[in-house]
């Protein structure tokens, strides 16, 4: 299995390099906000360079043509919900299979910021109904949180990831849906870290085909059971 290092290309790397040396070198004599303000800034390009080369992946195996059997190639929706028999909740299914159907529509329509947000939201739901099923292992991630209230799409990829539930690909994958949701604020898509385009979109649709593959398999191998049963 690949690690995601594998998709961060040569520009990214150089510079997120820099950007290491340049909280290391303002670090010292600064308070706590602005460390963990340098720590974001850091978190956010790697999760934008890990995106980014992921894309060029897709980009160069599947080319970028409007055909009808390119778009097929690209993602079959059908089959992320076609594998959703790992889910419990009835309700959270129902909800997936839903969602599911509008990203399809809104792929297919070029609603590119709609398939973006529902990327999010179908990811979430899917982590909530694992993760969920034992709530109290995810009590040492933060001291004080009421789950699942409390709980970020952050918190649902690390605990899913820790407990063997997603490879470290998917893991590190599905930390770049996480970025996207806050497009929901006008004012975040202002500040233009995030694109909104075709080849953003179906790259996250992608992201959630590999997280729901790898869920699938979780519970082919037992190891939703064995996170159960601990």
């Amino acid at each position: 299995m690949l690690d995601t290092c594998h998709f961060v290309t040569p520009a990214h790397q150089f510079r997120l390099s820099a950007l290491r040396r340049r909280n290391h070198a303002t670090a010292r004599g600064v308070g706590a906000k602005s460390r963990f303000n340098a720590q974001q800034a850091l978190r956010r390009e790697r999760l934008s360079a890990t995106l980014q080369g992921f894309i060029e992946v897709l980009s160069l195996n599947l080319g970028d043509t409007d055909s009808a059997s390119n778009q097929q190639a690209i993602l079959d929706v059908a089959d992320i919900a076609g594998r959703l028999e790992f889910l419990a909740d009835e309700k959270l299914e129902k909800i997936c299979k839903r969602d599911l159907n509008e990203l399809d529509q809104s792929l297919s329509s070029e609603c590119w910021k709609a398939a973006l947000l529902l990327c999010g939201s179908i990811l979430e739901a899917v982590l909530l109904d694992v993760v969920g099923r034992r709530s109290d292992l995810a009590a040492p991630y933060r001291k004080k949180w009421s789950f699942p209230d409390d709980a970020s799409l952050g918190d649902l990829i690390a605990i899913a990831g820790d407990f063997d539930l997603l490879s470290t690909t998917a893991k590190g994958l599905a930390g770049t849906i996480t970025e996207h949701r806050d497009l929901i604020h006008p004012r975040a898509e202002a500040r233009g870290g995030m694109k909104v385009d075709k080849t953003t979109a179906r790259a996250l649709a992608h992201v959630l085909d590999i997280v729901t593959r790898d869920l699938a398999d979780a519970e082919a191998r037992g190891a939703i059971d064995a996170f159960m049963n601990k």
